[in-house]
Protein backbone atom coordinates (compact mmCIF):
# COMPACT_ATOMS: atom_id res chain seq x y z
CA UNK A 1 0.00 0.00 0.00
CA UNK A 2 1.29 3.33 -1.30
CA UNK A 3 1.52 5.73 1.85
CA UNK A 4 2.60 9.46 1.77
CA UNK A 5 2.34 11.86 5.04
CA UNK A 6 1.35 15.33 4.51
CA UNK A 7 2.21 17.57 7.18
CA UNK A 8 2.81 21.53 8.42
CA UNK A 9 4.83 22.08 11.31
CA UNK A 10 6.33 25.15 12.49
CA UNK A 11 7.05 26.69 15.61
CA UNK A 12 9.04 23.51 17.77
CA UNK A 13 8.70 21.33 15.29
CA UNK A 14 6.32 19.12 17.03
CA UNK A 15 4.54 17.83 14.08
CA UNK A 16 7.79 16.79 11.99
CA UNK A 17 9.05 14.60 15.10
CA UNK A 18 6.11 12.79 14.96
CA UNK A 19 5.87 12.52 10.85
CA UNK A 20 9.25 11.73 10.98
CA UNK A 21 8.58 8.32 14.07
CA UNK A 22 5.88 7.17 11.38
CA UNK A 23 8.34 7.70 8.71
CA UNK A 24 10.76 5.37 10.36
CA UNK A 25 8.00 2.66 11.39
CA UNK A 26 6.73 2.39 7.98
CA UNK A 27 7.45 2.38 4.33
CA UNK A 28 6.18 5.87 3.71
CA UNK A 29 6.72 9.61 2.19
CA UNK A 30 6.18 12.52 3.78
CA UNK A 31 5.28 16.07 2.29
CA UNK A 32 6.20 19.41 4.03
CA UNK A 33 3.29 20.86 1.82
CA UNK A 34 5.02 24.22 2.66
CA UNK A 35 7.82 22.96 0.33
CA UNK A 36 8.00 23.93 -3.23
CA UNK A 37 7.50 20.41 -4.29
CA UNK A 38 4.16 20.34 -2.50
CA UNK A 39 2.44 21.93 -5.65
CA UNK A 40 3.63 19.44 -8.22
CA UNK A 41 2.46 16.54 -6.13
CA UNK A 42 0.48 13.90 -7.56
CA UNK A 43 -1.58 12.60 -4.33
CA UNK A 44 -3.68 10.36 -6.67
CA UNK A 45 -0.42 7.78 -6.97
CA UNK A 46 -1.35 7.01 -3.05
CA UNK A 47 -3.20 4.49 -1.43
CA UNK A 48 -3.12 5.78 1.78
CA UNK A 49 -2.90 9.91 2.75
CA UNK A 50 -1.59 10.70 5.88
CA UNK A 51 -2.61 14.39 7.44
CA UNK A 52 -0.88 15.62 10.11
CA UNK A 53 -0.41 19.14 12.09
CA UNK A 54 -0.37 21.10 15.25
CA UNK A 55 -2.78 22.63 16.71
CA UNK A 56 -3.95 26.60 15.58
CA UNK A 57 -6.54 28.16 17.18
CA UNK A 58 -8.46 25.00 17.52
CA UNK A 59 -8.13 23.61 14.21
CA UNK A 60 -5.38 22.24 11.90
CA UNK A 61 -2.90 24.99 10.39
CA UNK A 62 -4.89 26.82 8.01
CA UNK A 63 -3.13 26.62 5.16
CA UNK A 64 -2.54 22.41 5.28
CA UNK A 65 -6.85 22.97 5.27
CA UNK A 66 -6.44 24.89 1.78
CA UNK A 67 -3.88 22.38 0.92
CA UNK A 68 -6.14 19.20 1.03
CA UNK A 69 -9.25 21.02 -0.52
CA UNK A 70 -6.91 22.15 -3.23
CA UNK A 71 -5.08 18.22 -3.42
CA UNK A 72 -6.87 15.83 -1.74
CA UNK A 73 -7.99 13.05 -5.19
CA UNK A 74 -11.30 11.79 -3.72
CA UNK A 75 -12.03 8.31 -2.01
CA UNK A 76 -8.72 7.91 -0.49
CA UNK A 77 -8.06 6.06 2.83
CA UNK A 78 -6.68 8.94 4.99
CA UNK A 79 -5.18 8.99 8.91
CA UNK A 80 -4.99 11.96 10.91
CA UNK A 81 -1.92 12.97 13.09
CA UNK A 82 -2.30 15.91 15.35
CA UNK A 83 -0.32 17.44 18.07
CA UNK A 84 -1.85 19.86 20.89
CA UNK A 85 -1.88 20.93 24.57
CA UNK A 86 -4.81 19.42 25.43
CA UNK A 87 -7.20 16.66 24.37
CA UNK A 88 -9.92 18.26 22.58
CA UNK A 89 -11.46 16.13 20.25
CA UNK A 90 -13.38 19.26 18.32
CA UNK A 91 -9.93 20.07 17.18
CA UNK A 92 -9.73 17.93 13.98
CA UNK A 93 -13.81 18.72 12.99
CA UNK A 94 -12.84 21.43 10.56
CA UNK A 95 -10.71 18.79 8.44
CA UNK A 96 -12.66 16.17 8.82
CA UNK A 97 -15.43 18.14 6.92
CA UNK A 98 -13.08 18.80 3.99
CA UNK A 99 -12.22 15.29 4.04
CA UNK A 100 -16.07 14.47 4.03
CA UNK A 101 -16.01 16.78 0.96
CA UNK A 102 -13.23 14.52 -0.84
CA UNK A 103 -15.41 11.21 0.43
CA UNK A 104 -12.47 10.20 1.88
CA UNK A 105 -12.57 7.57 4.29
CA UNK A 106 -10.90 8.37 8.04
CA UNK A 107 -9.00 5.36 9.33
CA UNK A 108 -7.20 6.73 12.34
CA UNK A 109 -6.46 9.35 14.44
CA UNK A 110 -3.59 9.97 16.34
CA UNK A 111 -2.86 12.62 18.84
CA UNK A 112 -0.57 13.54 21.23
CA UNK A 113 0.75 16.68 23.27
CA UNK A 114 3.18 19.01 22.22
CA UNK A 115 5.10 22.05 23.59
CA UNK A 116 3.03 25.24 23.09
CA UNK A 117 4.73 28.68 23.71
CA UNK A 118 1.88 31.09 22.18
CA UNK A 119 0.65 33.44 23.81
CA UNK A 120 0.02 32.91 27.41
CA UNK A 121 1.61 29.76 27.56
CA UNK A 122 4.93 31.68 26.37
CA UNK A 123 5.01 33.93 29.89
CA UNK A 124 4.51 30.67 31.50
CA UNK A 125 7.45 29.08 30.15
CA UNK A 126 5.40 26.85 27.50
CA UNK A 127 2.74 24.01 28.27
CA UNK A 128 3.11 20.25 27.21
CA UNK A 129 7.29 20.77 28.25
CA UNK A 130 8.81 17.64 27.12
CA UNK A 131 6.63 16.74 24.70
CA UNK A 132 6.45 14.96 22.41
CA UNK A 133 9.13 13.03 24.49
CA UNK A 134 9.87 9.10 23.53
CA UNK A 135 6.64 7.87 24.78
CA UNK A 136 4.57 9.57 22.09
CA UNK A 137 6.99 8.85 19.75
CA UNK A 138 6.79 5.24 19.88
CA UNK A 139 3.27 5.66 20.03
CA UNK A 140 2.97 7.46 16.76
CA UNK A 141 5.06 4.81 15.23
CA UNK A 142 2.65 1.56 16.37
CA UNK A 143 -0.34 4.05 15.35
CA UNK A 144 0.92 3.62 11.87
CA UNK A 145 1.99 0.30 11.83
CA UNK A 146 -1.78 -1.08 13.05
CA UNK A 147 -3.58 1.50 10.93
CA UNK A 148 -6.35 -1.33 9.41
CA UNK A 149 -8.62 -0.71 5.97
CA UNK A 150 -11.52 -2.89 7.48
CA UNK A 151 -13.86 0.23 8.16
CA UNK A 152 -12.83 0.56 11.94
CA UNK A 153 -11.35 3.92 13.37
CA UNK A 154 -8.16 3.64 15.03
CA UNK A 155 -7.71 6.21 17.69
CA UNK A 156 -4.79 6.74 19.71
CA UNK A 157 -5.10 9.42 22.49
CA UNK A 158 -4.09 8.05 24.92
CA UNK A 159 -3.99 9.88 28.43
CA UNK A 160 -0.81 11.02 29.39
CA UNK A 161 1.19 12.65 32.14
CA UNK A 162 1.91 16.10 32.08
Amino acid sequence: MKTIILYYSSHHGNTRKIVQAAEAAIDTDILDITSPMAEKADLSEYDRIGIASGIYAGSFHPDLIEYIKKHMPRGKEVFLMYTCTADMPHYINRMLRVLEGADAKVIGRFRCRGLNTFGPFGVLGGAAKGHPDVHDLMSAADFVRNLKSDGSILTSQKKQKK
